[in-house]
């Protein structure tokens, strides 16, 4: 490629991105037009959608059903922990501040044989020993979470190594 055709082609991509870059704005997202009949029944309305109001448990003045729940798991597990809360439910949204040891890992000192014998990595774990390990976590901590261990379900696809 020759200098004054290297120039050339410099300068038609630089006028392709301007000319993208100006008609950015028209492929941008825009409220569906009404096409027949039935669209035009359709409302919308921002008020009427319902949004999550999340607080800060510790920091949060009013009445939270589950408080002293999470303040029994803070007093047990830490007082990094803390809980998010959803206002209009009642129940904990995010749960968040450091780690409890369920199963074997680099970060604490449980011992791979107490859960398989042999076993020596996640990959020969039992999926039904962690499961029913998460289950025991969240049976003993159900009202600080504001969960039932009863009605989650395993998802086997997405489960074990």
């Amino acid at each position: 490629m020759t200098r004054h055709a290297g120039h050339r082609f410099a300068t038609a991509l630089t006028l392709a991105t301007v000319a993208l870059l100006a008609a950015a704005p028209a492929l941008a997202l825009a409220p569906k037009e009404a096409r027949d009949q039935l669209d035009l029944l359709v409302t919308i309305d921002p008020s009427l959608r319902v949004v999550e109001v999340n607080v800060d448990a510790a920091g949060f003045n009013g009445p939270l059903p589950a408080f002293q729940a999470m303040e029994d798991f803070r007093a047990e597990n830490g007082s990094a922990w803390r809980f998010t809360v959803d206002l209009r439910r009642g129940v904990t949204s995010l749960l968040d501040g450091g780690a409890i040891p369920i199963i074997p890992g680099p970060a604490n000192d449980l011992a791979w044989e107490d859960f398989a014998p042999g076993c020596s990595s996640y990959d020969c774990l039992p999926v039904a020993t962690v499961e029913a390990l998460a289950r025991d976590f969240i049976a003993a901590n159900s009202e600080a979470l504001g969960l039932d261990p009863s009605s989650l379900v395993l998802d086997p696809d997405g489960s074990g190594p």
